[in-house]
């Protein structure tokens, strides 16, 4: 696992390549990141001030930041409140809006971003990690960007698309992905239980720090086998996820 390399080519949007101005006049960063508990966990700071830890999620679109008294402390001011998960969840769950807030990561150029601040940290990321976790950097923020994640040596790569070159390595597997939302999927085939071979279409989520997850309503023969365990398979901003671990 550890000398996997994953290197999404991610989408610009209307054309528009905003990761790049991370670069400033380079044509590629290198981030280092600390990988515990299956999560990437990288530097984050605001105002280009105070360091904070944030979980590189591809499987998230926006920026959020889980502690509110940090961003009153910096003095940063909201432009409107949103009902972030509706009424499925036991209570409601809000959040505040931000617009251009200065962020940078490690020695890229500041830019200014629109980031989501919870109005209660409701994760607890600390209890379930034992790790400290301020936030979440989703896609957005890097979109256009080619983002290599080199597992071994701990780092992600941000590279201009324009100056990147294909790796020559005989082991490098090149698989076409879509992004919607900013987050990256992939269509591939698995054979069932019951020997049916299905089309599915995966999303590559670094935020999971699940190994696979299959939603078992999607079709009927996706059926569970004869050992399971029900259990937490982790905590998003919808809540706990259950499910079953097999």
């Amino acid at each position: 696992m550890y000398a996997f390399v994953l290197i999404i080519q991610t989408a610009a949007l209307n054309g528009q390549n905003l990761g790049i101005d991370l670069l400033g006049s380079r044509n590629s960063m290198t981030i280092p990141f600390d990988y515990s508990q299956g999560f990437i966990l990288v530097e984050l700071k605001f105002n280009g001030i105070l360091p904070l830890r944030f979980i590189f999620d591809t499987g998230a679109e926006h920026t959020i930041l889980f502690k509110k008294p940090i961003a009153d402390i910096m003095g940063i001011t909201y432009e409107r409140r949103i009902n972030l998960m509706g009424a499925d969840l036991d209570q409601e769950v809000y959040a505040l809006i931000a617009r251009n807030i200065p962020i940078s990561l490690y020695r890229t150029r500041t830019i200014a971003r629109d980031i989501i601040v919870l109005e209660e940290d409701f994760l607890h990321m600390e209890e379930l990690t034992g790790e400290n976790i301020d936030g979440i950097l989703g896609g957005r923020m890097l979109r256009g960007l080619v983002v290599e994640i080199d597992y071994r040596n701990k780092r992600l790569v941000l590279t201009n698309p324009e100056a990147f070159d294909q790796p020559e390595d005989p082991e490098f597997r090149e698989i076409d992905i879509t992004i919607d939302n900013h987050k990256p999927y992939f269509k591939t085939e698995m054979e069932t239980l019951d020997g049916l071979t299905l089309p599915i279409t995966l999303l590559v989520d670094t935020g999971a720090s699940l190994t696979f997850l299959l939603y078992l309503n999607t079709h009927p023969s996706l059926v569970l086998p004869e050992i399971y365990t029900i259990g937490n398979l982790g905590r998003g901003l919808g809540g706990n996820v259950e499910g079953f671990l097999s």
